[in-house]
């Protein structure tokens, strides 16, 4: 992983709160200190105050609020780290839409079939979208697992899982981007981000209408 990407890596994953924690503190510490200096009429200690803590409170509060519009965002550097990730992801969900195309990350991992079986067999519903038929997804299929088979027309369909479909309020996707080394995961919700959850719904009622 370059450091690049490590960064990032620490910023979306707890790096970021403490840095705008902090840096309100100081804002609102600097705001106090100008209070200070209107009450005691030191002007030059107001204005020096305000100068430099309005700004950064300012900015610290809008980097917090922009952040809680943003997705989460994961970074997987392995097969492995991906495979945690879904396991982790999936099972926060009743529902789960899996849209894969290759379902690389399902093929040749035992592990990972027996999770989804063991989801199906725990209450889960279980949704693949494959791009095609093979001993896979008919040994899935005769689990319980629904298997739907993309159009011959898909060409390069998004890779995402949608957890809920149709719980208004429960709804998550996460997005895959990039390959690995440097797999991002955005993982979006229906509060936040209600037109990223109707798209892809709407994605999902398509292709199972279509195929």
């Amino acid at each position: 992983m370059n450091q690049w990407n490590r960064l990032r890596k620490l910023w979306h994953s707890g790096l970021r709160l403490i840095a705008t924690t902090t840096a309100i503190l100081i804002g609102a510490a600097f705001v106090v200190v100008a209070i200070v200096g209107l009450v005691i009429q030191d002007w030059l200690l107001a204005v020096g105050a305000f100068v430099t803590g309005g700004p950064l409170l300012a900015a610290s509060i809008g980097l917090v609020c922009s952040a809680i519009n943003e997705p989460g965002m994961t970074l997987c550097t392995s097969e492995a780290e991906i495979k945690a990730f879904m396991r982790e992801f999936i099972s926060q969900g009743s529902a789960v839409h899996i849209a894969s195309y290759r379902l690389s990350w399902v093929r040749g991992d035992e592990a990972i079939q027996s999770f989804l079986t063991t989801a199906v067999r725990g209450g889960k519903e279980v949704t693949l979208f494959a791009g095609s038929a093979d001993d896979v997804t008919h040994s899935l299929a005769s689990q319980g697992i629904r298997v739907v088979i993309y159009s011959p027309q898909v060409i390069d369909p998004p890779r995402f899982t949608f957890l809920n479909l149709g719980r208004r309020g429960a709804e998550k996707i996460a997005v895959a981007r990039e390959g690995l080394p440097n797999h991002w995961i955005d993982v979006y919700n229906d509060k936040h981000h209600p037109q990223i959850i109707a798209l892809a719904r709407e994605y999902i009622r398509q292709v199972e209408g279509t195929t």
